[in-house]
């Protein structure tokens, strides 16, 4: 009997995370396969909700946790972080993955690339070719592609940028996006059931708040302080903000709306969602507000529309159902009150991201490039 390939998922985060579980579950049942899972990252942290339960939650083995133990959103804190992470390869190397898989862009990511890339460990990366000016992501994400064997991207787009960057394009397979195929296995949950759990029984309707630190711009404070400000005239709707990412000055970004939310009952703040939840709270929503890119990718699939504020997403291509504006408080209500009131007619065409058998696909071609 031939010997079981084993493949290292590598998570860092709830949104990485939401991403892979798909793929996660057809590795885990794989004749061929040995699957390893990794945490790391946002996922070991206290303050961001200790979400790698989520993965024990799903009945995943964990065989490794790598702990950055980033006190906090400095940029002497990060680098310190990814030096422990770095400081721990032998974690990973112990594993003796035939390859590995990681997703995205974040700099948590970026040390196990570099490990694998030393180490002469094949790299898969997900998600590659993708454009977000206004984040430091954007070079990360680059660099991961440049070290990686296999690239599975989303759109032919980034297939054209990986080609540019000297990929050879047989290595690179436009398969569209596992966080679409995540939602149509999502339990759906109603509006009501929401506002009973997030205690908000006296709205029928709510706002989705989902901001994150520019890290290529001093521009963390307007564009929270903006936010929060249009918010204030919707006051017939209730508002959940869902918690920041671990990027450079976003406890500013946190301590912000912590305050806000204090001052009425209609504020609601959830740390981590979990993958279920945050699907439903993005699909029942009357619009998503902030610069996440699930208000590019998932929210116009789920009908929802998206008010994109500043330029952190800059470079993506955006469906019609996205409104971007600048980080100006009357530009932001000018959109809201846009999407809102035509929410049912906004017509959601030029859907880049697509859903297919995305982790099926996937699992096949890896099965036949590491699987002998």
């Amino acid at each position: 009997m031939n010997r079981k390939s084993k493949v290292c998922v590598i998570t860092s985060s709830r949104a990485d995370y939401s991403h892979l579980h798909p793929l996660m579950n057809r590795l885990k049942v794989s004749k061929k396969i040995k699957l390893k899972t990794v945490v790391t990252g946002m996922h070991l942290l206290k303050e961001y909700g200790e979400t790698y339960k989520l993965i024990k939650r799903d009945k995943f083995v964990i065989d490794a946790r790598i702990d950055s133990k980033q006190k906090n959103t400095k940029k002497s804190s990060i680098l310190s972080g990814v030096s422990k992470q770095i400081g721990h390869y032998d974690k990973l190397i112990k594993l003796r993955p035939d390859v590995v898989i990681v997703l995205g862009d974040r700099y948590d990511i970026y040390a196990f690339a570099l490990i694998c890339h030393i180490y002469r460990i094949p790299i898969i990366h997900l998600h590659g070719g993708e454009t977000t000016t206004g984040a430091i992501d954007d070079q990360i994400r680059d660099s991961i592609s440049l070290f990686s064997t296999i690239h599975f991207v989303a759109h032919k787009l980034f297939s054209e940028k990986l080609v540019k960057l000297g990929i050879n394009k047989k290595n690179i397979f436009n398969y569209g996006t596992l966080a679409l195929e995540h939602i149509k296995s999502t339990r759906k949950m109603s509006k009501q059931n929401i506002l009973d759990q997030m205690n908000l029984r006296n709205f029928s309707e709510y706002i989705l708040v989902c901001v994150h630190p520019e890290t290529t711009s001093p521009s963390t404070k307007p564009i929270i302080t903006s936010i929060l400000d249009a918010l204030e005239e919707f006051k017939d709707h209730a508002v959940i903000f869902t918690g920041v990412n671990s990027d450079t000055d976003a406890s500013y970004i946190k301590q912000s709306i912590l305050r806000f939310s204090k001052k009425y009952n209609r504020y609601k703040y959830v740390e981590s969602a979990g993958r279920e939840l945050y699907i439903n709270l993005l699909s029942n929503a009357s619009v998503i507000v902030g610069n996440s890119s699930s208000g590019i990718i998932e929210a116009p699939y789920l009908k929802t529309p998206t008010v994109n504020v500043g330029k952190r997403q800059d470079g993506r291509p955006m469906a019609s159902s996205v409104f971007s504006v600048d980080m100006d408080k009357e530009a932001i209500k000018k959109s809201i009150k846009k999407a809102i009131s035509g929410k049912s007619v906004i017509k959601y065409n030029n859907l880049f991201y697509s859903a297919g058998n995305t982790s099926e696909k996937i699992v096949k071609k890896i099965e036949e490039r590491f699987c002998k």
